[in-house]
């Protein structure tokens, strides 16, 4: 921020200059600061004109900020010849940033006329206001977006005009804009904002100007704004409420007589109120006349005659450091941002990892409408591509989306434009975003692998299981190294794993692929170990659990703590499957002390000592009842986000093991409500009541898990079971038949021999 302070004297030889000044010397007066910048009253003697000085202040939200100072600037400097509009006489550079220089109004903003009940001040002031940005829309599609009284400025004569176009925007923009921390930022103030500009999202127009001047206006009348309340209760009642009854109460008796045209201001739907200014001026002028106050519309005129400009041409004067008045070019140039030699610097700290320092130079000379109006530009687009990556590296991907967007219309894109916004909405859970980001870059960048790569991330991310198989083995055509093997071997058994038991045979074709792939993985690169997980859980799919313990035992990759976490649970479950109880205790009170919030690492260890330690295990004939060794399936059951089928089972077991039955046998029927599908619950469930001599419950019980799960010899052999009891033989003799028939086939289909 340029260190403005009252008494202090300033050399400001642009100003001096553009108004003919002998001296270049100004005296700080006065400064106000404003949300966004500081501004300065300044004047060379006590009894000389005085000048306003604008700045952005410093840290005022970065870049972002600062891009919107410079659109200011632009504004301003364009809207200038009009004598509605408080004039901006130049921009130059103090301090090495730009800043705004215009003449001082020395009525005051018109907050303090409006305890005024004088109606032709009233008429007078707003037919000049709406004439004036009548002619900043027609003439420039320009729509202010924050009328409030501290905008509009008056004169020493009291002639008004509107003032701080920081957030005026282009006709049709929406007022919503993204923001560092992944939402948006409405800008505007609440009180005057219209619904649809508190919205978001929304393009405005001039009825948004309208709106917030018929709330100028109902303060006026009333000493108040139509709505009140916090930011959000203000949108709240805008956007769901009725606009405030004017014609009764406190405007029975109007000072000014404008309450219809106010209510039509105010309608919450933008096509109820007036379609344009002059409609507005129209009915307001008549309003006067009913008060007995001829008001002629104004007519602005033009203080000079304005040079044309193309689209951000003041701000990419700015960045270069010209000054710039609104008359026409500057009459001179300095180097304001030392830009390039800055953009350098940052190469440099990027390359050598500082991207935190490499992000503080970019972040002030990367100024997105100037890369937009030079896309193509080699620098231009280093620079964002530069600053983009080094935001993903700091963990700001909404930043690193909002920058690349400067590149979109880039006659040619580059690779890592595409890489970048992929990863960038990765990291923001936007997967359908990254999926298409990943799809534009490949058909400008056929082959990409890094694209292919995130692309195969976004459709799991999605759930597209089939697209990511395709796309993997598209990535694997390209280059047969470890990375893509690893990929398509990854994939083929995360889709095994989602096959149901009704088609269980389909699940093995792509086990036995994925295996043979990430076989081929670890012999291409053994010291990878992107292979090791995928690998291991393929072989725990086949039940090949020794060779999974093989595996998993290795060294594991530290790199990637999510994957090494999810070794340390399946190397649990494959030590519980091979009965190697204390093994599997072992290794689970390792990992939990590097993985405490690991549930499936406790409920391994839970499994492990009550299989190992409990159930089953009698001390001097008598059964082992431990029931702190219970404790976590007592307290997972009843935890819909945790609780799985296992825990149900061994429960159920403990209970009757402990001469509970009774209580076993309800907490299975809970676990068949809760997981209906499961047929492991089904069998333990047939199994129980058998026992408890409650055959017909039983049968039941077993017939479900048999048409859960068909290929299971597991609920056929309960079946056969039961059928001994209260069936025929013929019936017991087919399930068995089926149970046979049934562990041969999943044998086969394990081990990829036939079946006949």
């Amino acid at each position: 921020m340029v260190p403005f302070r009252p008494g202090e004297e300033l050399s400001l030889p642009a100003l001096a200059q553009s108004q003919g000044f002998d001296s270049d010397v100004f005296t700080v007066v006065d400064v106000i600061r404003g949300g966004m910048g500081v501004c300065a009253r300044v004047r060379q003697t006590p009894s000389g004109p005085s000048f306003a000085v604008k700045a952005l202040a410093r840290g005022g939200g970065g870049n972002e900020d600062f891009e919107r100072f410079l659109l200011e600037l632009q504004v301003w400097l364009t809207l200038s010849v009009c004598d509605g509009i408080v004039e901006a006489l130049c921009v130059f550079p103090l301090d090495k940033l730009p800043v705004i220089c215009s003449r001082w109004m020395a009525g005051g903003s018109l907050r303090s006329q409006m305890t005024s009940r004088d109606p032709e001040l009233f008429y007078r002031t707003l037919v000049r206001i709406a004439g004036a940005l009548d002619w900043a829309n027609v003439e420039h599609h320009i729509v202010h977006r924050d009328l409030k009284p501290e905008n509009i400025l008056l004169d020493e004569r009291g002639r008004a005009a509107v003032s701080d176009w920081g957030i005026s925007s282009p006709l049709g923009e929406s007022e919503m804009e993204s923001t560092p921390g992944g939402g948006h930022v409405i800008f505007g103030t609440a009180a005057y904002a219209s619904p649809e500009q508190l919205l978001g999202g929304v393009p405005l127009d001039l009825r948004s100007d309208i709106y917030s001047l018929g709330c100028l206006m109902y303060e006026w009348e009333t000493g108040r704004t139509p709505f009140s309340g916090t930011w959000h209760e203000i949108r709240e009642a805008k956007i769901r409420g009725e606009p405030p009854k004017i014609a009764s109460g406190l405007f029975r008796k109007t000072s000014f007589g404008a309450e219809d045209v106010i209510t039509r201001c105010l309608q919450r739907e933008r096509h109820d109120r007036f379609p344009d200014w002059k409609g507005f001026v129209s009915v307001l002028t008549m309003a006067a006349a009913r008060r007995g106050i001829t008001v002629a519309p104004f007519v602005p005129k033009m203080r000079y005659q304005a040079a044309v400009r193309g689209e951000g041409a003041v701000r990419a004067r700015v960045a270069r450091g010209a000054v710039v008045t609104g008359r026409g070019e500057g009459r001179a140039s300095v180097d304001v941002r030392g830009a390039a030699r800055d953009i350098e610097e940052s190469f440099r700290l990027a390359g050598a990892g500082d991207w935190k320092g490499s992000v503080e130079i970019l972040s002030r000379v990367v100024l997105p409408s100037v890369v937009r109006e030079l896309p193509d530009d080699p620098l231009q687009q280093r620079a964002v591509l530069t600053l983009a990556r080094g935001l993903l590296k700091l963990g700001r991907p909404a930043e690193a989306v909002t920058v690349l967007d400067a590149l979109s219309g880039a006659t040619e894109k580059p690779l890592e434009l595409f890489n970048a916004l992929a990863e960038a909405h990765l990291s923001l859970d936007h997967a359908s975003l990254a999926e298409r980001a990943a799809r534009a870059g490949l058909t400008v960048h056929p082959g990409a692998t890094a694209l292919l790569d995130l692309l195969l991330e976004a459709q799991r991310s999605q759930g597209l299981f089939s697209d990511a198989v395709s796309t993997a083995r598209q990535r694997l055509a390209i280059s047969r190294d470890a990375p893509g093997l690893v990929a398509v071997g990854e994939q083929l058994v995360e889709t095994a794993s989602r096959v149901s038991e009704a088609r269980l045979p389909e699940r093995f074709p792509p086990l036995h692929e994925a295996e043979s792939l990430l076989s081929e993985a670890r012999e291409k690169a053994p010291q990878n170990f992107a292979w090791r997980l995928p690998l291991a859980r393929a072989l725990a799919a086949l039940e090949r659990w020794p060779e999974a313990r093989v595996v998993l035992e290795g060294v594991p990759d530290a790199r990637d703590a999510r994957r090494a976490q999810a070794a340390a649970e399946l190397l649990a479950r494959v030590l519980l499957t091979l009965r190697e109880y204390a093994a599997c205790l072992a290794q689970c009170n390792r990992s939990l002390a590097v993985f405490p919030a690991s549930v499936p690492l406790a409920r391994m260890r839970a499994l492990a000592f009550a299989e190992g330690f409990v159930l089953g295990v009698e001390t001097d004939g008598r059964r082992v009842a431990d029931d702190k060794a219970m404790s976590f399936f007592e307290k997972v059951v009843v935890d819909p986000a945790r609780r799985e089928t296992v825990d149900f089972v061994t429960l159920a077991r403990y209970r009757e093991w402990t001469g509970r039955a009774g209580e076993g046998a309800a907490l299975l029927a809970e676990g068949r409500k809760v997981f209906p599908e499961s047929w492991e619950i089904a069998v333990e469930e047939a199994r129980h009541l058998e026992r408890r001599g409650a055959f017909e419950q039983a049968l039941s019980a077993a017939q479900d898990a048999s048409r859960l799960a068909p290929f299971r010899p597991d609920g056929w052999r309960a079946l056969a079971a039961i059928r001994g009891i209260v069936g025929t033989k013929e019936e017991a003799s087919e399930a068995r038949r089926k149970a046979t028939n049934a562990d041969r086939r999943l044998r086969g289909l394990r081990n990829k021999t036939p079946v006949k």
